[in-house]
This record gives C-alpha cells, structure tokens and sequence, in this order.
C-alpha cells in the first residue's frame, strides 16, 4: 500500500485551527494574505462524501489532517477509520488508526451472498487475509443475522496498535 504523505505536523498546525466540538478545520490568519477568511471552515464536500482541503495546491482529506494535527504522520500500512461510519463525522474520538481490513469490514457491506452450486445463502468475512467465516445457511435473514454477529465481534476484539 502506498503511503499517504502529509505536511508535517508543525506546519498544518500553523494553518488550521481544530474545532473539538463539530470535528472541524478552519484557516487561520496568515500574514501577508489579503483575504483571511478564519470564521468559514476549511475545504468542500467530494461527490463520495468526504471533505478535501487544499495545502499549496494539493488536496488532502480533513479526516487525515486532523489526525496528523494531534498523532503525526500516518503509518504507511494503516488507514485512518470513521469508527461510526459516518464520513462527515472528523471529531477526534470518531477517528481511529485501521488495516485496510478493517476499515473495509467496517463498512455497510452486507457480506452475504447466493451460492447457486449448493442452493444456500453464504456468509463470508475475511479479515487480514485470514477467513473469520464462511458458512452456509438455508435462509438469507439467517445469513445475515450470524454474519452481522460475527462482524460486531471480531471488529470490537481486534486490536490495531
């Protein structure tokens, strides 16, 4: 996995300001620019729902600026995770350090399939390469229910760092 490299700590804390109650980023006075705009937050929407901000003509995610702000660079093999799902949520204690893994299981991925060969529902998790589950199962809602079971499980048991 390639990783995502960002301003380093000092310098994204001398532009923005972190607001802990809404999850946001604001600009802050610069000196020698004309337009300091510090009241409006920071950055626009993306069509896929997350917020971008611009830093010397690059864009970066805000949920990743704001981790790198309070915990610095982020580890190549890791991901940054909403642990609420919600992509506009970037309060601190929503974010946390994830595998790609994880982060994908996370995710409103249902993780249920139809096995035509056998004529069963099949649920399926796969964690770090590693099959947590694959089991069959006579009806779709059954399926589901023990994959969704298994899914809350094993994401509050795994332990990144």
């Amino acid at each position: 996995m390639k990783p995502i490299i960002l301003p380093e700590q000092d310098y994204l804390n001398s532009l923005l300001y972190y607001n802990n109650e809404e999850g946001t980023l604001h600009w802050l006075p610069q000196k020698g620019k004309r337009c300091n705009n510090t009241k409006a937050r920071a950055g626009s929407f993306t069509t896929k729902g997350y917020r971008t901000i611009r830093i010397d003509n690059k864009l970066y995610k805000e949920h990743r600026i704001i981790w790198a702000m309070h915990n610095g660079l982020i580890p190549g093999n890791l991901d940054i995770d909403h642990i609420d799902r919600n992509l506009g949520n970037n309060r601190l204690e929503n974010l946390r350090l994830a595998t790609r893994s994880l982060n994908n299981i996370n995710k409103n991925s249902k993780g249920v399939t139809y096995d035509k060969t056998r004529n069963k529902w099949k649920a399926q998790l796969t964690i770090n390469g590693k099959c947590i589950l694959h089991k069959r199962f006579d009806s779709y809602e059954e399926a589901l229910i023990h994959y969704k079971k298994i899914k809350t499980e094993t994401i509050e048991n795994i332990k990144i760092l």
